[in-house]
């Protein structure tokens, strides 16, 4: 029975353990975090919760500092010492997560002969008097932090291995994309693990690791048909949750940068062509960026990347029309050259006429159900006709085809609109200070956030909104379906820093002054040479003389 292809808005904790404790204990507790951190949960390290590595210095600013990693930690450790009973903070914690959750959901560790609260009794305590180096004391508490820890990787390998196996025998390897019980199989094997279960994540990571690597290992005249499907079972995932979008960047990362056959960057762009078809507003456009990016690491464009290319452009053209995709089409137009064919692909219609090919029925199904009516085909703007005549033609073969080609396809739907058109876009300026970007590039919508408003836009934010934090205290953790994030210029090192790199997000470092002058709903992108700019207002409006205009900040 194939997993279902519906999406689960379930519970997701951030972190294993909160470590409840006073700052008499702080060394020894320190130690003991270092120690978790560095125990691996089927596949993955364990996530403590210590408030010097993730609260920004200083007085607590807000109780939901405390109370969001309350929520998002799947069990309070509690460290019991005369200090830690006597204190304000450490009740506090603990009546907050009796409030809501079960006392099995909570460990208790007696660091140092103490009273044991009224609270906790019942409670089965642990006596660790010896430091946190004591071999039997830590493999008592992993064992309850890592219930259910003895599924073998190697044979969750082997079973990715054998499913993969199996449908690229059935003849998933050729063009051919009639669905089998073998393709549906596959994507049953890959999605048996709920990735929001705390003992399971792991092990949907490495299921999908292992069949990334299998991708790898294929020859170029298999290939095709597979990472078709593999990019559809990435898009399946993703509309069961949205846990499973951190699989594109870690195909992106698995994959060399020199890789003559891109398989996996295929994939990933697959995914989001087959999410496009299905709700455009699943699409990640950083992603989209991300894949394109990628394909523009390598000087020659081989016939393999220009493939993957043009699917590139299948995306961005079910993007065209929006402010955001219009912004997107703008950067890929100055990029390599994968990206020049994705614009060109984005700016005229063959590839968004192109029908959908699925080999998963399961996909299939749910496209069609969630599929809007087509709407009748609109010509691009004059603006985004205009970035046509910005291409230098001696780019690249392959560059001058999908021009050729794409303009010949303009008139043929619409007459010759390019003499007839101006170029309303302003041209940008490279900053002679970029942003430092992690996992980037970034481009999204901007949404400012305060520390008193964060509790109200989280449920608000989707993969498209870039989350603006323009103060200190704001809980950034509550944030975590945006796309990405724009901080204050900061050392890498700070409080903020790490807990943006430790969840893996996207982010980007700004100057408090460049900070200060993004406005709400600014179509924002960002990259290691420029970020750009395009206004919440005035619109995008053909009509408007100024409309669309870019600033640089």
């Amino acid at each position: 029975m194939t997993a279902p292809l519906t999406s689960q808005l379930l519970p997701s904790f951030g972190y294993d353990v909160f470590l409840s404790h006073n700052r008499a204990d702080k060394e020894w507790v320190r130690e003991l975090a270092s120690l978790l951190a560095d125990h691996q949960y089927n596949g993955r390290p364990l996530r403590p919760w210590l408030d010097e590595q993730v609260l920004d210095p200083g007085q607590l600013g807000r109780h939901a500092e405390l109370t969001t990693a309350l929520d998002r930690s799947r069990l309070l450790v509690i460290v019991l010492s005369p200090e830690a009973v006597a204190s304000t903070w450490v009740q506090y914690e603990l009546r907050y997560f009796l409030a809501t959750r079960s006392p099995d959901e909570m460990i208790a560790i007696r660091r140092r002969p103490c009273e044991i609260p009224t609270t906790l009794t019942g409670l089965d305590i642990l006596d660790w008097n010896d430091g946190a180096g004591s071999e039997p004391d830590f493999s008592t508490l992993a064992s309850r932090i890592c219930p259910g820890s003895n599924v073998d990787p190697a044979k969750i390998a082997q079973e990715v291995k054998d499913a993969w196996w199996e449908s690229l025998m059935s003849g998933t390897s050729g063009f051919d994309p009639t669905p089998t019980a073998e393709n549906s199989a596959l994507l049953a094997t890959l999605l048996k693990f709920d990735i929001t279960a705390a003992a399971e994540e792991g092990l949907a990571l490495h299921a999908f690791d292992q069949a990334g690597d299998c991708m790898l290992k294929l020859n170029p005249g298999d290939s095709y048909g597979m990472k078709m499907l593999l990019g559809e079972i990435l898009a399946a995932a993703v509309l069961k949750h949205e846990a499973y979008r951190q699989i594109a960047p870690r195909y992106l990362a698995q994959e060399p940068d020199d890789a003559r056959h891109p398989d996996l960057s295929f994939a990933v762009l697959r995914s989001l062509s087959k999410l496009a078809e299905i709700d455009g507003r699943l699409v990640d456009p950083s992603a989209v960026w991300s894949a394109l990016v990628k394909l523009d690491g390598v000087g020659r464009l081989f016939l393999e990347r220009k493939a993957a290319a043009v699917l590139g452009g299948r995306v961005v053209a079910k993007m065209r029309g929006s402010d955001l995709g219009d912004l997107l089409i703008h950067v890929l137009i100055t990029g390599g050259v994968a990206s020049q064919i994705a614009a060109i692909g984005g700016i005229t219609m063959a590839e968004e006429r192109a029908e959908p090919v699925f080999y998963l029925p399961e996909l299939d199904e749910r496209a069609r159900n969630g599929r809007m009516p087509s709407a009748p085909s609109l010509p691009p703007s004059p603006r985004l006709v205009a970035l046509l005549d910005r291409i230098d033609r001696n780019t690249s073969d392959f560059v001058r085809q999908a021009l050729e080609n794409g303009i010949a396809d303009l008139q043929r739907a619409f007459g010759d609109r390019r003499s007839a058109s101006t170029d309303q876009w302003l041209q940008l300026r490279e900053e002679a200070r970029a942003p430092l970007i992690k996992n980037g590039p970034i481009i999204g919508i901007m949404r400012r956030v305060t520390a008193a408003n964060m509790e109200a836009i989280a449920p608000t934010l989707r993969v498209i909104d870039i989350a603006c934090l323009t103060e200190p205290r704001i809980v950034d953790a509550l944030l975590d379906q945006c796309g990405a994030f724009i901080i204050e210029e900061q050392d890498i090192t700070s409080p903020l820093c790490r807990r943006l790199i430790g969840r893996n997000r996207r982010f980007a470092m700004l100057e408090r002054r460049r900070l200060d002058a993004l406005t709400e709903g600014d179509r924002i992108a960002l990259e290691p040479r420029r970020t750009m700019i395009l206004p919440s207002q005035p619109s995008l409006d053909d009509s408007s003389p100024t409309g669309g205009a870019h600033r640089v900040v």
